[in-house]
Formats: structure tokens, C-alpha cells, sequence
């Protein structure tokens, strides 16, 4: 009798035992299927363009003069980030005003790009160059009237980062204030004697008015070391 109970006191620490293993490990083990990223920032949420400007694009010769990254996001709020990765004054703007060229349809070559992402460490989707007279044209349209430069004030205001910042803080502030639309852009002025780009016209529209559909917008300016 006495073995008996033993038997039956181990059998039941036993089941005890594996019951409580059981619970443990499906309350406390993560689920395959669940997903520990509440946020999650994948390619379809961004689009990070290399902006290329250049003295002109309607005659030759054409000249390099400066380069940005602009990093459209589309999440709760849309918004953007604009990065002047290479000025005038800049360490490398020689370098890569030696290794800027165009093909035979006058955009930059796949070399130019590749000694670009070599040097900023960086890709992007999408590529845009365009002009000074392009520049003038888009500045007062994105910034509502707020930047209306000269092609010489703003050759001066992109000459070095101390300068530029004098176009980003208002630049930056106007857009978050008042959404233009992209139908008050003169686009048939500048496209495509003065802008041309790897990305379709209906895609450079797009890439603007899908960052208008939340009622308020962020944006942001940094400058790259």
C-alpha cells in the first residue's frame, strides 16, 4: 500500500510538472506570428531622392554646382527631411565636379552616380537634376512666395553650410505651415529644359501629392559633416 501511494505521488509531481511546462512556455515564449515592431519603417514608406542641381541644362556646357538628399516618409504624419550632402565650399566638391558627366541624353552617368554613393555612403530611388533657372522657379512655388531668390542670392545661400541655412530654416517652416499644391508649379517652364529625372513625370507628382494627403506635414533640414 505504501508503494503504492509513492507511485501515485510521484505521478501526480509528475503531470504537475510537465502541465505547469506546458503553460509556461506558451505564455511566455513569443509567438512566431507576432510582430515586436509596432512601428515599421520598410521601403514602401519612403522615397529618398539624390537631387543634382546644375548652373544650366538647356546649353552646354553644363556645370555641377551642388547636391542634396531629400527623404520623403508617409507615416502618421507624412513628411520630409532635406540634407545638403555637398555645397560648393565643400571638401569633396572638386572631386566630384572632376567625376560629374552626362550621356548622350544629357543626363548624369551611371559612373557619376556610382562615385556619389561611394562617397556619401548612400543609394537612393530616384534621381533629380536640375538647373538654376529650375531652381528659381521651384523655391518660390514649395516655400508659398516665401523664397523668391535671384540664381546669384541663391548661389550665395548654397555656398557653404553657415549660408544654406539661411534657405532650409524658411524653406523648412513654410512647408510645414502651407501645403502648396503641385498644380500652382509652372512644371511646362521647367520640364524638361531645366529638370530631368530617372523617375517618370507621374511619379515626381505623385511622390508630392501622396505627402499632402495628411492635413499637417513635417519637415526637417541637416546639415552632413
Amino acid at each position: 500500500m505504501r508503494k503504492f501511494f509513492g507511485i501515485l505521488f510521484i505521478s501526480i509531481v509528475f503531470f504537475a510538472c510537465l502541465f505547469a511546462g506546458i503553460y509556461l512556455a506558451e505564455n511566455t515564449v513569443p509567438s512566431q506570428n507576432s510582430n515586436t515592431n509596432l512601428v515599421n519603417f520598410d521601403s514602401s514608406n519612403q522615397i529618398n531622392l539624390l537631387i543634382l542641381v546644375v548652373d544650366q541644362l538647356n546649353q552646354s556646357p553644363t556645370n555641377y554646382v551642388s547636391a542634396w538628399t531629400v527623404i520623403f516618409y508617409y507615416h502618421l504624419p507624412n513628411g520630409m527631411i532635406i540634407l545638403p550632402i555637398n555645397l560648393q565650399g565643400d571638401e569633396n566638391s572638386q572631386k566630384l565636379t572632376d567625376a560629374f558627366h552626362l550621356d548622350n541624353k544629357r543626363f548624369v552617368t551611371k559612373q557619376t552616380i556610382n562615385t556619389f554613393q561611394e562617397t556619401f555612403d548612400m543609394k537612393w530611388d530616384g534621381i533629380i537634376m536640375l538647373d538654376l533657372m529650375a531652381a528659381q522657379t521651384i523655391l518660390p512655388w514649395v516655400s508659398s512666395q516665401t523664397l523668391n531668390l535671384s540664381i546669384e542670392e541663391f548661389m550665395q545661400s548654397t555656398n557653404n553650410s553657415e549660408n544654406v541655412t539661411q534657405i532650409l530654416e524658411p524653406l523648412c517652416s513654410s512647408i510645414t505651415q502651407n501645403q502648396n499644391s503641385i498644380e500652382n508649379l509652372d512644371w511646362d517652364s521647367i520640364y524638361p529644359s531645366h529638370l530631368l529625372s530617372n523617375l517618370s513625370q507621374e511619379k515626381l507628382v505623385s511622390i508630392w501629392t501622396n505627402l499632402l494627403n495628411e492635413n499637417s506635414i513635417n519637415c526637417d533640414w541637416h546639415l552632413v559633416e
